[in-house]
């Protein structure tokens, strides 16, 4: 049985009110991004807009099949040729456990085909904007350095600052 969000949003969908359907289905994947359900519920009201790269995007996290997802996936893989292209194409809002077993799997061989591809690894985490990593990261001592450095150039700015109005005040 569906939850009362997902029959309100397919209500709308059925009813033909895309954009509402898409708010309140893209409200639910806010709140449920690896839910199933969900995740096949918005990319059929994207494929019904039109936007069938996206509604690709969305399937890939499902093991949904058919033939309006095989177009879907056909315009995504069309948008996104390249393993890196799609991995930050990808709505992903969780780690690759949270999702079934095939879509882990699908998920894992994308992870192998980005690291072939650009040497780097695609490590897909929450509320992540970008999926591709670099191995080595900034560590926090070269951010603290950078604070440092920041702060010794604005103490030597108000320094000389100081002084030139001292200056200008002697000489008045």
């Amino acid at each position: 049985m569906d939850s009362p969000g997902i029959g309100r949003a397919r209500d709308e969908l059925e009813a033909g009110r895309l954009w509402k359907a898409r708010d309140r289905a893209t409200g639910l994947f806010s709140t449920r991004p690896t839910d199933q359900d969900v995740l096949a519920l918005v990319a059929e009201v994207y494929f019904r807009m039109g936007d069938l790269p996206r509604a690709g995007a969305l399937w890939y996290l499902t093991d949904c099949s058919g033939d309006p997802v095989d177009q879907a996936m056909a315009a995504m893989r069309e948008r996104y040729p390249r393993a890196s292209d799609l991995a930050s194409a990808l709505p992903i809002r969780d780690g690759i456990e949270a999702f079934p077993g095939p879509v882990q799997d699908r998920l894992h061989a994308l992870q192998r085909a980005v690291k072939e591809q650009t040497g780097r690894d695609w490590v897909p985490a929450p509320r992540r904007s970008k999926g591709l990593v670099e191995a080595a990261r900034p560590s926090r001592l070269a951010d603290l350095g950078c604070v440092l450095a920041l702060t010794l150039c604005l103490v030597v700015f108000v320094l000389g600052l100081v002084s030139v109005v001292s200056w200008l005040v002697s000489h008045i």
